[in-house]
């Protein structure tokens, strides 16, 4: 299965600890070593305890989705985007595969 490891253009000189992995149809967000995000199929689940961390992960995780904060937060409360636990050791996995 085709692997692709990006990282995301700075936003404010926030660092460079932001990437896009896509591995077949998946597409995961991690910001500062922490999954965030994952689109399968055109479904978004965010990671229930750190997609809202910090305004930095915000500003990233809104340019990964093509949201705002106030959109994704509708799509939440609609059922829309999924919140479910997340165990970041999966980026260990993606990133050494």
């Amino acid at each position: 299965m085709k692997k692709s490891i990006k990282q995301m253009e700075n936003i404010h000189h926030a660092g460079n600890r932001h990437f896009i992995i896509t591995v077949g149809k998946k597409v995961y967000f991690e910001s500062y070593g922490k999954l965030i995000a994952i689109v399968n199929d055109g479904k978004i689940t965010l990671n229930r305890h750190y997609w809202d961390y910090s305004q930095t992960t915000a500003a990233y995780r809104n340019r990964f989705l093509g949201m705002t904060t106030k959109e994704i937060k509708r799509n939440i409360a609609t059922g829309t985007i999924k919140l479910r636990t997340m165990d970041s050791r999966i980026l260990v996995d993606l990133h050494q595969a």
